[in-house]
């Protein structure tokens, strides 16, 4: 207030402006009785035409000096790395993106424990974004809505599909887009098109990626090789002698070690090569060594001859 009245500005608009953050249009400031501001120049030579033998008071208003602008050279100054990184991420639509890009990358890791990368980019962004919270012009109730809107994504994750809790989502992410930052502040705004083009996406990723992983996250493990001697299966194709095959609940690439095996029959593992394995039409064919422990290809060659020699399985 004492700065403001020393240089005859308007004392009550300062007040309101560091305790309210209240702004005003150029003409309003000017207009205003007492004024918020002396001037309007459209570019700075003009600012420093105008400027030009303005007294301006020093030591508390007890002298004053005179400015002299006249034939000044101007010299731009680009801003450092920091500063230039810096008010780069304090845009309203990065700022935006980020919350919600931390979101995802955290669910990400809580689907996939152990990577890592995500869940500490995720916290990264979430972090750039709380922080530029602080500094931009942001309604609580905004922020409160977001904050919503993530929450009921994650009971999403409890009910996959698209579900109420998704739809109360989407809405309370457009709602606090529009509404997250102060309307009277000029110049903060989420654009338009990134609050309906981000809620777009995360449905996607809700509704395809989140699913697709919650699903492999239901599938029963995968069987250990060596545990197939002896199961049963069904021929996917012709096994000429090579092809695929059907054993519990996975496919695997197989080799009929006799005759050539029609598609739909039914084989039985007795060996293995490498991964592939090694089968015999014959259901009553067991060859090789104890359940438990797949033979390899030589092991299951001597089995096969020893069971056409007569051999019981």
């Amino acid at each position: 207030q004492d700065l403001a009245s020393n240089n005859g500005y308007n004392t009550g608009f300062a007040t309101d402006a560091v305790q309210h953050s209240k702004s005003l249009p150029a003409n309003e400031a000017v207009a205003q009785s007492p004024p918020v501001t002396n001037d309007i120049a459209s570019s700075i030579p003009q600012f420093l035409q105008s400027s030009n033998g303005l007294p301006v008071p020093v030591l508390g208003g007890t002298q004053h000096v005179t400015l002299d602008t006249s034939g000044v050279a101007l010299q731009e100054q680009a801003p450092g790395l920091g500063v230039g990184l810096l008010h780069g991420l304090i845009d309203p639509n990065l700022v935006f993106i980020f919350f919600y890009l931390g979101i995802i990358l955290i669910v990400v890791e809580v689907l996939h424990p152990g990577v890592s990368l995500p869940g500490i980019l995720g916290t990264l962004l979430l972090v750039i974004s709380i922080v530029s919270f602080g500094i931009l012009p942001v309604q609580l109730g905004g922020v409160a809505l977001l904050v919503a809107s993530a929450v009921l994504y994650l009971l999403e994750l409890k009910h996959p599909g698209i579900g109420l809790p998704a739809i109360g989502g989407t809405i309370c992410l457009i709602l606090g887009g529009l509404l997250l930052f102060d309307p009277s502040v000029p110049g903060p705004r989420v654009s338009r098109w990134v609050v309906f083009v981000l809620p777009t996406l995360v449905v996607a990723f809700f509704a395809i990626i989140v699913q697709a992983a919650l699903e492999a996250r239901r599938q029963p493990p995968m069987i250990d090789v060596d545990q197939l001697y002896g199961e049963e299966g069904v021929a996917l194709n012709d096994l000429a002698p090579r092809g695929e095959v059907r054993v519990g609940s996975e496919h695997w690439s197989a080799e009929a070690i006799a005759e050539t095996i029609s598609a739909g029959t039914v084989v039985r593992v007795v060996g293995r090569s490498g991964l592939r394995l090694q089968v015999v039409a014959d259901p009553t064919h067991l060859g090789g060594g104890p359940r438990g422990e797949l033979p390899h290809s030589d092991e299951a060659e001597g089995a096969d001859h020893g069971s056409r020699g007569g051999a019981s399985p």
